[in-house]
């Protein structure tokens, strides 16, 4: 048994970030939610979201839906989310 969550409903080799544009994964919740299960077991998740923020930031301005996504990974990072 593997370090990561396997899905029939989400299709990529483990370690693979998830993608805004798939269609499986179409709210900021969903997409915070795989982002959560796909990271490798041990893993620090507030480096790993404080990284999601700066590579969020690098896109800004940033649409509606991807402005929630960052306040998740920003809860995340200072530990409020999980």
């Amino acid at each position: 048994m593997g370090s990561h969550w396997q899905s029939g409903a989400i299709e990529r080799p483990a370690g693979s970030a998830a993608s805004v544009e798939d269609p499986a994964l179409s709210c900021p919740e969903d997409i915070f939610l795989s982002w959560l299960l796909w990271l490798p077991q041990g893993s620090d998740i507030r480096t790993a979201a404080a990284r999601e923020v700066a590579r969020l930031d690098r896109r800004a301005p940033l649409p509606d839906g991807l402005r929630r996504l960052r306040g998740m990974f920003m809860l995340a990072a200072n530990g409020s989310a999980v």
